[in-house]
């Protein structure tokens, strides 16, 4: 836990609203396991509890925590766009990882997941994809905290994958503007989706060939 309270420590940190951290204690993610009926990587859930859920770079990266008061909203938005890509004729080849992931990040144009059907108990891990609209599926290995401080935080995305950095990019913006060591904390779903709406995030915006 002390490396993830360090590398925030030499982070610069900004908030959607003012000094607010949105993170997630062990007990309600490992309450929101037990509803599911899954387990997280034991990385993913040291990042959600001192980090959260927040936008790395300018528009590089936002990594997303379970809410356990959203949690059958957020997993049937998760579901959907997860889907809506594995369902896409150009990721047949690959619909089989889609399938079992969980999806935990996004970009332009671009999906994070875990792929569960491979997590193991030796590293309490399982692997980490990247897809683009390219389907273009790129793995960036099982440590969560390699994902957030080398990818995220660091340059070896533009690196190992360099097409997905391309991609992800948004218009008008430069590589090197996007890829900022910064992290922005964001608010709770809650404060942009009311309880009538039981949708967290506008599925349509995340489908292949969509833009956000």
């Amino acid at each position: 836990m002390n490396r993830w309270i360090n590398l925030l420590s030499r982070t610069e940190v900004r908030f959607e609203k003012e000094g607010s951290f949105n993170t997630a204690t062990f007990e309600e993610l490992e309450e929101y396991e037990r509803r599911i009926g899954i387990t997280f990587p034991l990385g993913y859930k040291e990042y959600c509890s001192v980090f959260g859920k927040g936008m790395f770079g300018d528009r590089w990266i936002i990594v997303d925590c379970p809410e356990l008061v959203n949690l059958e909203p957020q997993m049937t938005s998760n579901r959907d766009i997860l889907d809506s890509w594995s369902t896409d004729e150009e990721f047949t080849g690959i619909s089989s990882k889609i399938d079992t992931g969980y999806l935990f990040g996004s970009a332009q144009q671009a999906l994070f997941f875990f792929d569960m059907e491979t997590y193991r108990e030796e590293d309490k891990s399982c692997d980490i994809y990247g897809i683009n609209i390219n389907a273009n599926i790129c793995n960036f290995g099982r440590d969560f905290y390699t994902f957030i401080s080398e990818y995220c935080l660091g340059k070896k995305a533009l690196e190992d994958f360099p097409d997905l950095v391309e991609d992800i990019t948004p218009p008008g913006r430069s590589v090197e503007e996007t890829l900022q060591p910064t992290f922005e904390a964001l608010q709770p779903y809650s404060v942009y989706y009311s309880d009538e709406t039981q949708i967290v995030v506008p599925v349509e915006l995340f489908k292949p060939n969509s833009s956000l």
